[in-house]
């Protein structure tokens, strides 16, 4: 009976080690794991403050250039119209 007994605590503190290094390998791949999405989630920050970025500059660019693109083909239509007024004149 006493072997029994200790052949049974052996076997369950061999189990229990093996338990407590399966929790302990499972600690590390979580850390690892919470490391890996805290780099996924400031990647994708990155990629949204760069798109942001990228939309705001365009949206000054392209205001700029149809703002210029007006003045300088309105412009163009006033020259034409002197010049138009004057031919009509001369004829």
């Amino acid at each position: 009976m006493l072997l029994y007994l200790q052949l049974t605590v052996i076997e369950k503190t061999e189990s229990f080690e093996s338990l407590r290094k399966e929790l302990n390998d499972g600690i590390v791949v979580l850390e690892e794991f919470a490391k890996n999405i805290d780099h996924f989630v400031a990647w994708w920050n990155w990629m949204k403050m760069e798109a942001i970025t990228q939309e705001t500059r365009t949206e000054a660019i392209h205001i700029d250039h149809n703002s210029l693109r007006e003045e300088s083909v309105i412009g163009k239509w006033r020259e034409f119209k002197g010049q138009y007024a004057a031919y009509t004149n001369k004829v």
